[in-house]
């Protein structure tokens, strides 16, 4: 007697209890898929991550697409396993294609000989098209780990390395290890290793030596600039030029070609080819501008360079003999033979204390420096220490105040407010005359300071005037071209083999004016270290920045993923729609993969139309017994049996379909073995283990209406 049928909830509620482990299997895909996006946006534009175990981001990148990839095919497994029943269900059907869509649920292969089978057989029906999405799902699957490997882009970028700052040579405060020494009354020379620099910025300006040395472990680093522009400053020296060749004086008649200046003179008839001594630059006022007057105020060196060159001239070949044109002429004779000597040019120059202001950064082992801007350092007496504070100088420094000023923390600081800065453990203060300010004194961070001793500055100028720019140089044919510039001879690379221009002079000056501020900046002490630190005390005139580790950063290129969302998605389709079908068609049986019921159920080759729900009774076989009342062993007991037990796989739910876990239930009481030769099948041994007729039983063959059963010969 058939009890009446539960209501549609509690049937979709039954039908999805078998489709549990399928659609929390979906579920999983879709949380493995958000796993990916979600660990590829994250890390999108950042570093490779480093974790345990030498994992990184793409082989977790496969691991994940590999159980995504799993997840779908599992859950189209059992689909495509569904699908078959209702494929036959629908219309009659070639047997082998069962086989064909057991072969989808197992492998690509399996999928795309399916695919080809309904195509050829044109097996567009509702079972068809799910057969044929499944399948087409089972193949595309094959991509997701490549796809999604590719959605992983790696360029090679920086990283910040936090073992150790880099640092940048800065000195507030000259002279440091590098000082000076007294000669006499009141004066005082450079140390040796300050006059070798000043040399070697004359005679070899870019060489090693004249180079500061960054502290940059990576070979590449960058320095913040707080948003100033300027990653560093330090106090320097500063140079600038004027051209002063209009103030040669013609020759005279013995030759003599002369400036302004004292003593300065040429004479190309003498040999005498280049001059070069101080000068008090009063005659050229006219020139000045506003910058180059700031300079000469606090100027340590007033120099005038006057010499022969070829530069100004022109070069004419007409005649088939090279001969010079040039701009003026070097004798008063008007013999041909000076028409192609030469011309001349003239430079006055200032050297002066000045602070430099600096962006920078250290790539690829290189040092890439530009000067932002300059600042005079003014002598200042009032330059005197806080009650309690360091002194720098006996005499007074000359000064130059940074603004904008950042300090440590972080804050800019101008002029103005400097004096308000917060007071913190190691900041010392200095009081200082404020520029423009009609004298007024004010105390400032030394941090915002930058000083030259005085004594230091006597000393450097006294060396510059006297010895280091001083010369006057002769040539002759018999020295091969070369400038005898006697005891300085270092000022010969100015003369440029008779070449010089006013450019190259003042390029010249310029580049030794960088190495000289090169070597402050190595031998310079800190914004908080006194003038009298030990050799032992830090220096502290450094600018601490950023170490750049070379490392790999990912990006996520998005489009990759497309496809295995799509996979996940159709996927979900494919179960819904499956779910659909088992809930409005209860006669449908929901066995998905199983292989039990084609042993319970078997090949029937007969439909009888008894007991709604009983299984077609007639002459046939299956594979362990085909039900039926004329069915194996003659219709005797063991078709009874099989017909009581076979009527137990129907639940209470009332489809007209045996359910899978009664039939899963069933066979895991039940015992078999399976016996081969001509015809091979398997035996029933009820729910024994081992059964004493076994070994003895064999399969016979009983014809019926021309039919071959397999039945057991033992007796149960």
């Amino acid at each position: 007697m058939h009890e009446t049928p539960e209501p549609g909830r509690d049937r979709l509620r039954y039908i999805l209890s078998y489709w549990g482990l399928e659609i929390f299997t979906v579920f999983m895909a879709f949380c493995l898929l958000a796993a990916i996006i979600a660990l590829l946006a994250y890390y999108d534009g950042h570093y490779m991550p480093e974790w345990p175990f030498e994992i990184n981001l793409n082989s977790a990148i496969a691991l994940l697409s590999t159980f995504l990839r799993a997840a779908i095919v599992a859950a189209v497994a059992e689909i495509i396993g569904q699908i078959k029943w209702t494929w036959f269900t629908e219309q009659s059907r070639p047997l082998q294609q069962l086989q064909d869509f057991d072969g989808a649920s197992r492998s690509v292969l399996g999928s795309i000989h399916l695919l080809a089978t309904l195509v050829w057989s044109l097996g567009f029906t509702s079972a068809g098209l799910l057969a044929i999405g499944a399948a087409l799902v089972t193949i595309a699957s094959l991509t997701v780990g490549p796809v999604t490997q590719q959605a992983v882009r790696t360029t090679p970028c920086s990283m910040l390395w936090d073992h150790a700052p880099a640092t940048m040579p800065a000195a507030h405060y000259v002279p440091g290890s590098s000082a000076y020494y007294r000669v006499g009354a009141g004066m005082y020379q450079p140390e040796v290793d300050m006059k070798s620099a000043m040399i070697k910025g004359i005679t070899d300006p870019g060489s090693q030596d004249n180079q500061v040395t960054v502290g940059c472990l990576s070979g590449n680093c960058t320095w913040p600039d707080w948003g100033t522009g300027v990653t560093h400053s330090s106090i320097g020296m500063c140079s600038s030029c004027l051209d002063t060749t209009k103030f040669v004086s013609p020759p005279d008649r013995e030759g003599n070609l002369t400036l302004p200046d004292q003593d300065s003179y040429i004479n190309i008839l003498g040999g005498n080819y280049m001059w070069i001594g101080y000068s008090n630059l009063s005659a050229y006022n006219e020139l000045f501008t506003e910058e180059f007057s700031a300079g000469a105020f606090v100027s340590m060196a007033n120099f005038s360079m006057l010499m022969v060159s070829q530069a100004p001239c022109t070069s004419d070949n007409s005649t088939g003999i090279p001969k010079l044109h040039c701009p003026h002429r070097l004798s008063q004779d008007t013999n041909s033979y000076f028409d192609g000597l030469g011309d001349y040019i003239a430079a006055s120059c200032i050297l002066y204390p000045c602070l430099k202001e600096f962006n920078g950064s250290y790539d690829g082992n290189v040092l890439k420096e530009k000067l932002v801007r300059t600042t005079p350092a003014v002598f200042d007496d009032a330059e005197q220490s806080l009650e309690g504070g360091n002194r720098f100088s006996g005499i007074g420094n000359y000064t130059a105040i940074q603004s904008p000023c950042v300090l440590d923390d972080g804050t800019w600081y101008d002029i103005n407010n400097q004096s308000k800065a917060e007071h913190v453990p190691g900041r010392t203060w200095t009081n200082v005359s404020l520029p423009d300010s009609g004298g007024m004194v004010a105390s400032l961070p030394n941090a915002c300071l930058y000083k030259m001793d005085g004594i230091f500055f006597r000393a450097m100028a006294r060396f510059l005037s006297q010895e280091l720019l001083s010369a006057s140089c002769k040539y002759d044919s018999m020295q091969s071209g070369h400038l005898n510039c006697f005891s300085s001879w270092w000022l010969t690379p100015l003369w440029a083999d008779m070449n010089a221009t006013v450019s190259s002079v003042t390029k010249a000056i310029d580049s030794f004016a960088w190495a000289v501020t090169n070597k402050f900046r190595m031998t310079g002490l800190g914004p908080d270290v006194p003038e009298s630190a030990g050799a032992l005390t830090p220096r502290d005139a450094v600018v601490l920045g950023d170490v750049l580790a070379s490392t790999t950063c990912t990006y996520f290129d998005q489009k990759y993923m497309v496809l295995p969302t799509v996979l996940v998605v159709i996927c979900a389709g494919l179960l819904a729609w499956v779910i659909l079908i088992n809930y409005y068609d209860p006669e449908q049986p929901v066995w998905k993969g199983s292989v039990l019921p084609l042993l319970f159920f078997g090949l029937h080759y007969s439909t009888d139309p008894g007991t709604p729900g009983t299984p077609g009774l007639g002459t046939g076989s299956g594979a362990a017994g085909a039900g039926g009342t004329t069915g194996i062993g003659g219709g005797g007991s063991k078709d009874s049996e099989r017909l009581a037990r076979n009527m137990t796989f129907f639940g209470k739910s009332r489809r007209t379909a045996p359910e899978l876990y009664r039939i899963q239930r069933e066979s895991g009481r039940m015992w078999v073995r399976f016996k081969g030769g001509m015809d091979p099948g398997f035996l029933e041994l009820g729910t024994k283990r081992s059964d004493p007729d076994a070994a003895s039983a064999r399969l016979l063959r009983e014809s019926r209406t021309g039919r071959d059963m397999i039945v057991s010969t033992t007796a149960r």
